[in-house]
Formats: structure tokens, C-alpha cells, sequence
């Protein structure tokens, strides 16, 4: 009876598990399990939004510098006006050519053009020369001038060619031509550098043209080229300067104290005050500006002055930023006793400028030719 008993302790812990399992079995049958929310076809086609990941900027370890090509670089300066850098392992020879230096930059001094024809330049070839400097007013009276008068877009002996370029080089105005003009196997771009109001460089690049490594440390060479002297800025003395702006003419200046303005439909006129006439119709005005008529054109007035003033002198004034043709000279006896001096005209595009150095007043105590110039820098064209 005892062993009965036993077994029945035994069977209870049994009988509850199975118990407990249909319970379990009786909560998911299907029809006690709850039905998942309908999903549309449109939320299918939602892209889920992505949980951001911030990914670390990794540190750099070193810094690369690049190098610099011209670190070894050589400069030559020539005596009379300009300075030129070039590698520290080409060659330089310079040679007197009427009262100046041409200088020629090479790379390899046994690589030489071939004469003629009949062979191509040599691959490795490449030469920088540069000539003069050379006076353009004389011949040009101004450095656009000389451009347009050498320059031949097909090409032609002595002329530069092809593709034309206005450049800068370190503060200097250039223009740089596809072709030079010079009759050599090895012929090349070709440079014109204007140095200052007077004197321009030639620059010719002497290379094989499909060499581009050459090509492009010629062309290094040849924009290196810089002013020996730098001229130092300006101090501006004209600050404290009185205005004027005239009625007639789409012109405006300033002028000293103590100086004024005299001004008609065809005329302005700048005297030292006071300003006076004689009875024979003359002024004490140093500075007249007149505008063309059918009696005095451009072309009859600058006859009459290349004519009557003497030890003549042409050159060209930048005023307001454009070149002007101007001459200077001594007076021919317009004036009383020995008054007469120093004249300076500027011929304008609708007007033509004098200061003349000494006008009747013979007790002035200023230079007018000084003054003038530093009153024409201050003119304005009205746009």
C-alpha cells in the first residue's frame, strides 16, 4: 500500500505538466491568434528611413607639399631695363646687338638647328631669346600700334602669326602670338613685352612644338620676365586739389588753390590767379584745352606745331587710362620779349591741350609745365 502510494506522488507533478501544455495548445489555435494589420501596397513601396551612421574623418598622418619647379632657378638681369629667371642647369649666352644685350637661354647646348629643310627640329631642342629693348614711339608712337603693324594672322618673313593673346606679366603689358615669324625649322610662339611708355622686349621660343614638356618651361621662362626697377608709388600731391567739372566738355580735372578756370562752349582755360587779358587779346592762361572746328582740325593743328615748334620731340601721354599723341618743344616768338618757352600739346580725339612753360605773365612763380602735367593726370572722360 505504501508503494502505491509512492507512485501516485509521483504521477502528480506529471499530471500537471500535461495539464498545463493543453492549456497552452488550447490559447494558439489559429483562430485564437490575433490577425496582423492589413499592409497597403503603397507602404510596401515606402523606403524605410535609414538610421544614421556617423563615421569618423580619419586623421591625416602627413602632409604633402608640393614642389616648387623653380626652387633652383637662376636670374639673369640685364643692365639696361629687365630681369629674366631661368632653370639653374640651362646655359645663357649674351651677345652686343646694336647698344643692346640679346640674351639666349638654352637647354642643352649640344643639341643644335638644323641647317635648311630638310630635317625636322630636334625633339629635345628649346631655346629662349630675348632682344632689345627696342624704342617703339619713334617708328609706332604707341606699343598697340607696333602690335597691329607686326602682326599677320596668316603668317608672312618678319611678322608674327597666328593665335593672339593679351597677357600680363608681373605688372607689365604682353601680347603672346602662336608663331613667331622667324624662318627656322624650329620656330615657336613669340612674345611682345612692353617694358615702360617708351621700349618693348621680343621674346622667341625656339622649340620643338610637340615637345610639351619644353613648351610649357619655355613659356615659364619667357612670363618670368619682370622690370629691373620698380617704380616706387606714387605720393598723391593732387589730393587736397579743387574740383572742376565742365559744362561743355565731357571733362572733369582738379587744379590747385590759387589757380582758376576759365571756361567757353569751345574752350577751357587755366590761369594763376587772377586771371587777366592785355588790350591785344592775350591771357596769362598756361593751360588751354580747344575744340576742333572745321578751321582747325586734328590734322591742320598737328601740321602747324610738327612746323613752327622747334627742337620737335613726339611721344605718347596716357591720359585717363588711353595714349595720346603729344609733342613737345620750344615756342617759336608767339609771346613778348623772352617769355616765350617750353611747349607741350596733347592732341585728343575731339580737342587738342597746351601748356605753354612761360605766357606773358613773366613775375609767375611756378613751373607750368610741371603743373600742367600734374593737372592732366587728373583728367576725367565722362563715360
Amino acid at each position: 500500500m505504501k508503494n502505491h502510494a509512492k507512485h501516485f506522488a509521483l504521477l502528480l507533478p506529471i499530471a500537471a505538466i500535461i495539464i498545463a501544455g493543453a492549456g497552452c495548445a488550447e490559447q494558439i489555435k489559429p483562430e485564437n491568434i490575433p490577425a496582423k494589420p492589413a499592409v497597403s501596397a503603397e507602404s510596401q513601396l515606402q523606403t524605410p528611413t535609414p538610421t544614421p551612421i556617423t563615421i569618423p574623418s580619419p586623421t591625416p598622418t602627413s602632409t604633402f607639399a608640393g614642389k616648387d619647379e623653380t626652387a633652383d632657378w637662376k636670374t639673369y638681369t640685364n643692365p639696361s631695363s629687365y630681369k629674366i629667371n631661368y632653370p639653374g642647369s640651362w646655359s645663357i649666352r649674351t651677345a652686343s646687338n646694336s647698344g643692346n644685350t640679346d640674351v639666349d637661354i638654352k637647354k642643352d647646348e649640344t643639341t643644335q638647328v638644323p641647317d635648311g629643310y630638310s630635317k625636322p627640329c630636334p625633339a629635345n631642342f628649346v631655346m629662349v631669346s630675348v632682344k632689345g629693348p627696342f624704342d617703339y614711339v619713334k617708328e609706332y608712337k604707341t606699343f598697340d600700334r607696333l602690335v597691329t603693324a607686326r602682326y599677320d594672322k596668316n603668317g608672312s618673313l618678319g611678322s608674327v602669326s597666328g593665335k593672339k593673346e593679351k597677357l600680363s606679366i608681373n605688372g607689365l603689358t604682353a601680347y603672346k602670338f602662336e608663331g613667331s615669324g622667324i624662318e627656322s625649322v624650329c620656330g615657336g610662339p613669340a612674345y611682345f613685352v612692353q617694358l615702360n611708355d617708351q621700349k618693348y622686349l621680343t621674346v622667341y621660343l625656339g622649340l620643338n612644338a610637340g615637345n610639351q614638356a619644353n613648351v610649357k618651361i619655355a613659356s615659364q621662362i619667357a612670363e618670368s620676365i619682370s622690370s629691373r626697377t620698380q617704380t616706387p608709388a606714387p605720393i598723391n600731391e593732387t589730393a587736397n586739389w579743387l574740383p572742376f567739372k565742365s559744362s561743355y566738355f565731357a571733362l572733369s580735372f582738379k587744379i590747385p588753390s590759387g589757380f582758376e578756370v576759365k571756361e567757353g562752349q569751345n574752350y577751357i582755360l587755366v590761369a594763376k590767379s587772377p586771371y587777366y587779358t592785355t588790350d591785344i587779346g592775350s591771357d596769362n592762361a598756361f593751360l588751354r584745352l580747344t575744340r576742333y572746328n572745321q578751321n582747325d582740325t586734328r590734322k591742320s593743328k598737328l601740321a602747324e606745331y610738327r612746323k613752327e615748334l622747334k627742337n620737335l620731340q613726339e611721344s605718347n601721354t596716357v591720359v585717363d587710362g588711353s595714349s595720346f599723341l603729344t609733342l613737345t618743344g620750344d615756342d617759336w616768338g608767339r609771346f613778348e620779349g623772352t617769355s616765350a618757352g617750353k611747349v607741350m600739346v596733347v592732341f585728343f580725339d575731339a580737342s587738342w591741350l597746351e601748356i605753354i612753360e612761360r605766357p606773358i605773365d613773366r613775375d609767375q612763380r611756378f613751373n607750368p609745365i610741371t603743373i600742367g602735367n600734374q593737372i592732366l593726370l587728373t583728367f576725367r572722360f565722362s563715360k
